[in-house]
C-alpha cells in the first residue's frame, strides 16, 4: 500500500493519545484469531546410551547418553533442550532410582523423598542432543515438544537379542510360568486394535494375584526380573497399576482356559473417578508419573460398535481410551 502505519504507532495512538478517541472506542489494542491445523503434529526421537554395570554390586554408570530429536522448527532451542534434559532424567529415575517398596502387609514404605530416590544433577549424565528439523504440517512448521524428552528408543541389549516389538517381547518372555508358581492367574489378555485417546499401546494383560503378598513377591523374584530384562527391550512404555475390582465376583471367577476368545472390548484408563468402572486403582507400580483412578472394560458386539463407543468416551481429567481384541477373557 501507498500509505501505512506501524503497529508501534497504532499502540502509541491508543495509549498515549487516547483522549482523542471517540467515546465509544475503548483504549485497547487487541486481536483474536484461530488456526485449525490440517492434521496432528508428531515429534519423534531416538535415544541411545552406553552404560557400565558392576557385576558385583549392580551399580550402573551411564557413560554416554545421546538424543536425536525432531520437533520441527524450534521457536526456542533452549526450551526444547530443557524438555529433552528433563525427560531423560525422569526416565533415568524411573529405571535406576525410583522404586515403590512395601512391607509384608502391603503398606508402602517409600513414602518420603528420604526413602524414594530421585536423580539429582549429581546423578545426571551429560546429554548430547542432535536436532533434526522437518517441518510440521502448519505455517510455522512446528511440532509439539511438551514431552519430548520422554520419547525414547527401544532398548537393545548387547547379548545377541535384536530389538523387537512390545507384542513380540510379551510373547517371547511371557512370565506365565512364574505367575503359576505364585498362584496368580492371567484373567484377561488382548491386543490393542485402535488407540482413540492417549498413547498408542499394543498389548494389555490383567493378572489376578491370590494375595497382596504374592504381588509383592512377584516384583522381587529374580526369575521374574531376568525375564523382564529382555522383555523391556521391546517396550516403548509400560503402565502397571495395582487394582481392586468393584465386583467381588471377579475375585472368584474361574481362570479362563481354551482357545482364542476374540471378543471386542473398549478399555478406559482414567485419572479422575469413572462411574461404573470395573476396577479402582490402588497405586501405580510402573508408569509415566501420572496418577490413575479407574480402569473400565466394556465388551461390545463387534469392531463397529467398539469404534462408536470409544469415540464417545472421554476419560475424566486424563487417560486412555482404546479398542481391544481379546485372546483370553475371564472378566467381561
Amino acid at each position: 500500500p501507498v500509505r501505512n502505519v506501524s503497529l508501534a504507532a497504532v499502540a502509541a495512538a491508543v495509549h498515549n493519545a487516547g483522549t482523542g478517541l471517540p467515546p465509544d472506542v475503548p483504549r485497547l489494542l487487541e486481536a483474536t484469531g484461530r488456526y485449525q491445523t490440517s492434521s496432528p503434529t508428531w515429534s519423534n526421537a531416538c535415544h541411545i546410551c552406553t552404560v557400565e554395570v558392576d557385576r558385583v554390586t549392580g551399580q550402573v554408570e551411564i557413560l554416554r547418553y545421546v538424543v536425536s530429536e525432531d520437533c520441527g522448527r524450534m521457536l526456542n532451542p533452549m526450551v526444547v533442550e530443557g524438555q529433552v534434559h528433563g525427560g531423560v532424567v525422569q526416565g533415568i529415575g524411573g529405571v535406576l532410582y525410583e522404586h515403590f517398596v512395601y512391607d509384608d502387609a502391603g503398606n508402602p514404605l517409600t513414602t518420603t523423598f528420604l526413602d524414594y530416590l530421585l536423580p539429582t544433577a549429581a546423578e545426571s549424565p551429560r546429554i548430547e542432543i542432535d536436532h533434526v528439523v522437518t517441518d510440521g504440517p502448519n505455517p510455522e512448521g512446528v511440532k509439539g515438544m511438551g514431552e519430548g524428552g520422554a520419547i525414547e528408543s527401544q532398548a537393545q541389549y548387547d547379548d545377541g537379542e535384536a530389538t523387537i516389538s512390545g507384542r513380540e517381547a510379551d510373547d517371547k518372555y511371557n512370565p506365565s510360568s512364574i505367575l503359576n508358581k505364585l498362584g496368580a492367574d492371567i484373567m484377561f489378555a488382548a491386543d490393542v486394535r485402535t488407540s482413540v485417546v492417549g498413547a498408542d499401546w499394543d498389548r494389555i494383560a490383567i493378572v489376578r494375584y491370590p494375595t497382596r503378598r504374592a504381588f509383592i513377591d512377584m516384583q522381587t523374584r529374580k526369575d521374574f526380573s531376568d525375564k523382564h530384562v529382555h522383555k523391556n527391550a521391546g517396550m516403548l512404555r509400560t503402565i502397571l497399576p495395582c487394582c481392586t475390582p468393584r465386583n467381588a465376583d471377579l475375585n472368584t471367577r474361574a481362570r479362563p482356559t481354551g482357545g482364542l476368545t476374540l471378543d471386542h472390548v473398549v478399555m478406559v484408563v482414567s485419572a479422575g473417578p469413572f462411574p461404573g468402572a470395573t476396577f479402582d486403582v490402588e497405586g501405580t507400580i510402573i508408569g509415566d508419573g501420572r496418577t490413575w483412578s479407574n480402569v473400565h472394560l466394556m465388551r461390545v458386539r463387534d469392531e463397529f460398535e467398539a469404534d462408536n463407543v470409544a469415540e464417545r468416551m472421554q476419560p475424566p481429567r486424563d487417560g486412555f481410551v482404546m479398542t481391544l481384541i481379546s485372546h483370553l477373557n475371564g472378566l467381561v
